[in-house]
């Protein structure tokens, strides 16, 4: 049988505690105009009829469940069919103003996953470690750019609204599914 302070000395000490905090910038993407493409072919990357006021998301504004409205983008330039004699192709030339590739910036996102560990000497050679883990401690979810509405597709006098889905199980988005969801586990390791 220990003493006190042996007994003392196995339950505060052997612990460990870890974290990983992963934080990001915003997700490069860029907005397409198939107005007059019909088949695809030639799809030119938006050239604005206004000045872009930010390249960069905002402060979203919920318009449906797990939706969020992000950044207003001007309407093309012309909705004339583009002319052959250009020479159009995916390496140009290119309109001056035409935005280039990635030119707009997604939401930046944090994550905080947390490990809490002891270690117990078993015998002289072996020892156990109990370890919790948890992912997504603080259960934050992520604004993730929706890539399924980049693009105008027709003649409009509307701005193309670029919108964000929440991060969750089964959003998919800008880098495929984002499942962030708290959860946790535990483990039992021996050491020899």
């Amino acid at each position: 049988m220990k003493n006190g302070r042996g007994a003392l000395g196995e339950v505060a000490g052997g612990w460990s505690l870890s974290s990983i905090i992963t934080a990001r910038s915003g997700v490069p993407f860029s907005v397409f105009d198939y107005t007059n493409d019909e088949n695809f072919y030639t799809v030119p990357r938006l050239t604005p009829s206004t000045t872009i006021a930010s390249y960069g998301v905002g402060s979203p504004q919920m318009v449906g469940p797990n939706l969020f409205n992000a950044l207003s983008v001007p309407v093309p330039a012309s909705f004339a069919p583009l002319d052959p004699t250009l020479g159009m192709s995916d390496f140009g030339p290119f309109p001056a103003n035409m935005t280039h590739r990635n030119a707009f910036r997604g939401p930046g996102a944090w994550n905080t996953d947390l490990a809490v560990g002891k270690s117990f000497k078993v015998t002289e050679r072996v020892g156990l470690q109990f370890r919790a883990e948890g992912f997504d401690v603080f259960n934050h979810h992520n604004y993730y750019v929706n890539t399924t509405d980049l693009l105008y597709d027709g003649p409009t006098t509307t701005p193309l609204q670029v919108t964000e889905l929440k991060g969750g199980l089964g959003t998919l988005a800008t880098g495929g599914n984002h499942d962030e969801r708290r959860f946790g586990q535990f483990s039992l390791r021996v050491n020899f």
